[in-house]
């Protein structure tokens, strides 16, 4: 009994000692000279974030992180990378400096004894949080600003007085009710006196809860805003203040993308891609990371016509052009296995003329080499495919999919 109690410590022991925190994303330091006070961030990066150096994605910035940023992040990874009905993103958490702190820097400006400082915050982030962050990631022009319950109220009050440089605001169950439902008043004769051009996104949400002041200032809202804001209101009376965030960030979410995901299974032609283009560029001001998935269905429904599946490569360049190499990779992986070794060898060489340090197309010259014999280059192909990989902090399950690879090669 003492053995076998002493081997099972020993094996708990290497079993611990191998043991890895899994994190998501990243959390950095940044000192503030509009707060005067030094913040945190946590981002967060998708999975095909360093696929390509030359791509770009939206922000998806979040008031509240300390709160809300694991379940969001997990949300946005399920919605875009994994079913790709919206596009892949970049989210910023920033986080609060205790809870006394967070609330004053979220409440607005206005003349009463529970006066905030939102006016500052937002210069905060205007002129420090968003130019360090387009200085530092890969983002386009493309963000949204987010918050539940105080931090929903501090939104609602950028929505309405700091909207140039967001396309989205994002109020979950704000705090409407605050100082009397002042926010109310104070839109209503902003609305009126001032006529603001608000062109912009909002949606708004309410859980099982009254007094919030949420109804009254979406009717409010409704009468008296300009055309240009497009307000979407959701009630969710299922959910309590605690857990509408959830549900909230996914309707808003997919409603706000409904035309990312094209409504074809694949492009049927070089002229669909330019179509899909312009309705991007168009309704959203930049074009968005297309899905692997989406591509992976036109090379598959163009298998057997070479022509067309030049043709829409030639469109990729022209409109997609980061995302060239990846529709080439995923024609060079059909046509190997199809073993229309001679087809994949063409465009193989466009990809590595492209890019030589592509580890999707290094994998995929693997591929070729080995079904040509060639087993010493195609060791040496997938080793480096790895290699860059792994620098590029790829998702665990792609570098697996590569280490499988190189493992069949040395059998």
């Amino acid at each position: 009994m003492t053995k076998t109690f002493t081997l099972f410590c020993i094996l708990l022991c290497i079993t611990c000692s191998f043991a890895q925190p899994i994190t998501i994303g990243e959390r950095i330091n940044f000192d503030s000279k509009t707060l005067k006070q030094n913040r945190e961030f946590a981002i967060y990066t998708p999975p095909s974030y360093n696929h390509n150096n030359a791509e770009t994605f939206p922000v998806f910035y979040l008031v509240d992180a300390d709160y809300n940023f694991h379940y969001l992040t997990g949300l946005i990874e399920l919605l875009s990378s994994v079913s790709a009905n919206i596009p892949e993103m970049i989210v910023v958490g920033i986080s609060g400096k205790g809870t006394a702190t967070y609330r004053k820097q979220s409440k607005p400006p206005f003349k009463t004894k529970d006066k905030g400082s939102a006016d500052v915050t937002m210069k905060f982030i205007n002129t420090e949080v968003i130019p360090f962050i387009d200085s530092h990631y890969k983002t386009n022009s493309y963000r949204i600003l987010a918050g539940h319950s105080i931090g929903g109220l501090f939104t609602t009050y950028a929505m309405l007085h700091h909207n140039t440089q967001f396309d989205t605001f994002i109020a979950v169950s704000p705090s409407l009710w605050w100082e009397d439902e002042l926010v109310k008043k104070h839109t209503l004769k902003y609305l009126k006196k001032d006529k603001p051009e608000i062109n912009t996104n909002y949606y708004l949400s309410l859980a099982d809860e009254k007094g919030m002041g949420v109804h009254e200032f979406v009717k409010m809202i409704q009468y008296n805003a300009p055309r240009t804001l497009k307000m979407k209101f959701k009630h969710f009376p299922e959910e309590t203040h605690g857990s509408v965030g959830l549900p909230t960030y996914r309707w808003a979410l997919q409603d706000l993308f409904t035309d990312y995901k094209p409504k074809s299974g694949s492009f049927k032609d070089a002229k669909a891609v330019e179509d899909y283009y312009n309705l991007i560029k168009t309704k959203y001001k930049t074009p968005f990371h297309i899905s692997a998935g989406f591509m992976r269905n036109t090379a598959y429904a163009h298998s057997k016509d070479k022509k067309a599946r030049l043709e829409i490569e030639q469109a990729f360049e022209k409109y997609f052009p980061n995302q060239t190499d990846e529709f080439r990779n995923i024609q060079i992986e059909g046509l190997i296995g199809a073993g229309k070794l001679k087809q994949a060898e063409k465009i193989l060489n466009r990809a590595l003329k492209n890019d030589q340090n592509n580890f999707e197309t290094l994998t995929n010259q693997s591929r070729l080499l080995q079904k040509q014999k060639k087993k010493d280059k195609a060791l040496n192909a997938i080793n480096k495919a790895i290699e860059i990989a792994q620098s590029k902090n790829i998702r665990q399950w792609l570098i697996n999919e590569l280490v499988e690879q190189k493992e069949g090669l040395e059998k």
